[in-house]
């Protein structure tokens, strides 16, 4: 609720945060575990248990024992040592169409040792947003004794930008690691990352480097102009054009919707990679440089899977003006096509899986 791990307003004009700002929720999710306790959850207060705690929180280090992580995006880790405290579930949805806090970490066996506190949740609708600071919803890292605590995993960041945005700075939430134990194979498990969504609604400028961690998932409105340079994925799920396309350092972006980009494109930069699980018209140009690559996602079995299929192990697109690559850049779907069998089976093929041999 708002006011309970969950911080929420509205901006009618412009949010600036400068390089020195911040708007934070780090930690204000849910609480690591005490000495010996599981880390809360979205379903339960933690009790002396080394199983995770109903979902998100992770497991306690009872009886000399170190902790596990909380989970959220993805399960915690469990604790090190032999023995040691699970990591908590998976939990929320990839959409954050219900806002989820980070589960807290594990407590471990030794006086004080309390796990690290899961992030909270951050939900901001602005007209538009320029952030140079820090918007935060990390998980706290886990406390180092002999025996370790867990880390609180990361909450959630839900940002609605009626217009433009402009991101420098950091967006994150980021887990919490495990505490350090003595010796490390006493260490603590570390907490999951948080979850990220950016709504688009009417912008026209969308320029997204900086950090940003974990990867976000985002909605675009037709005809956005887009820049996105954050170095870790980002998928489109929603607009079905835009009017132009920036991938650079490092970044991974996934097109889940966009059928068509009206101006010139550009994938530049040592490990940036386009991903296409649409068939995309380039209206102008498309250039690839200094080590990009544009790709498809991997076959996976479907009922029919003599039928090839866009985002299925199958890559198409058409470019208006000019496709360009340099001596460094690739497209490719290598390795994306039927899988090779599991030990004693036959690799897949048109028609069906491979079978025992």
């Amino acid at each position: 609720a708002v006011g309970n791990g969950i911080l929420q307003f509205t901006v009618g004009g412009t949010l600036s945060l400068d390089a020195g700002s911040q708007i934070t929720m780090a930690g204000k999710g849910f609480t690591g575990g005490a000495v010996q306790m599981q880390g809360h959850s979205t379903t339960a207060a933690g009790i002396s248990a080394t199983a995770a705690n109903a979902q998100s929180g992770g497991g306690s280090g009872a009886a000399t024992n170190c902790g596990g992580g909380g989970g959220h995006l993805t399960a915690g880790t469990a604790g090190a040592c032999s023995g040691g405290g699970a990591g908590g579930a998976a939990a929320g949805s990839v959409d954050l169409s219900a806002l989820t806090l980070g589960g807290g970490g594990g407590g471990s066996f030794n006086a004080g040792t309390l796990g690290g506190n899961g992030g909270g949740a951050i939900k901001i609708t602005t007209t538009h947003l320029t952030n140079a600071g820090t918007i935060t919803a990390a998980g706290v890292n886990g406390v180092t004794n002999d025996y370790a605590s867990g880390g609180g995993a990361g909450g959630a960041i839900y940002l609605i930008v009626n217009n433009s945005l402009s991101n420098s700075g950091t967006i994150t939430t980021a887990k919490g690691v495990g505490g350090t134990g003595n010796p490390v194979s006493n260490n603590g498990g570390n907490g999951a990352d948080g979850r990220i969504r950016m709504d688009l609604l009417s912008a026209t400028a969308v320029t997204l480097v900086g950090t940003v961690v974990p990867s976000v998932y985002t909605t675009f409105t037709n005809g956005s102009a887009v820049t996105l340079g954050t170095g870790t994925p980002v998928s489109i799920n929603t607009a079905t054009s835009l009017g132009s396309l920036n991938v650079t350092a490092g970044s991974s972006v996934t097109i889940n919707s966009v059928t068509s980009v009206t101006g010139n494109s550009t994938v530049s930069g040592a490990g940036s990679v386009l991903t296409l699980n649409q068939d995309v018209t380039f209206g102008n140009n498309l250039t690839l440089a200094t080590g990009a690559s544009i790709t498809g996602t991997a076959w996976t079995w479907t009922s029919n899977p003599s039928t090839p299929a866009i985002g299925n192990g199958f890559l198409q697109f058409s470019v208006g003006g000019t496709l360009t690559l340099d001596g460094t850049s690739t497209i490719k779907m290598t390795g994306k096509g039927f899988t090779g069998g599991a030990l004693q089976w036959q690799g897949d093929y048109t028609t069906a899986t491979g079978g025992d041999s």
